[in-house]
């Protein structure tokens, strides 16, 4: 069984803190490209990620990164584009 974590997205303005209807988030990681475009109340449909169980964050002497790694891109007119690398997932929550 594959483990998966869900990436919620939500757009507010810095110094408002109002939602922003519109924004275009391109989600990319592993093997994939996901784009989501923000509602009036500011948050996009969620997206499934395949991760690694979080269960390796608890072994003393795992190798394996226990989170996935997404990069993200905000963009809407009118404001500044805004980009996040390497944000990571872990299974079942973000």
């Amino acid at each position: 069984m594959k483990n998966t974590g869900i990436l919620r997205i939500q757009a507010f303005g810095a110094r408002q803190s109002s939602p922003i209807e519109g924004v275009l988030v391109t989600v990319s990681g592993n093997g994939f490209t996901a784009q989501r475009i923000t509602d009036e109340t500011g948050t996009a449909a969620d997206l499934s990620i395949e991760a690694p169980s979080c269960a390796l964050s608890l072994q003393e002497d795992n190798t394996i990164r226990p989170y996935a790694v997404v990069d993200l891109t905000a963009a809407k007119a009118g404001y500044r584009t805004c980009l996040l690398y390497t944000s990571d997932a872990a299974d079942d929550r973000i």
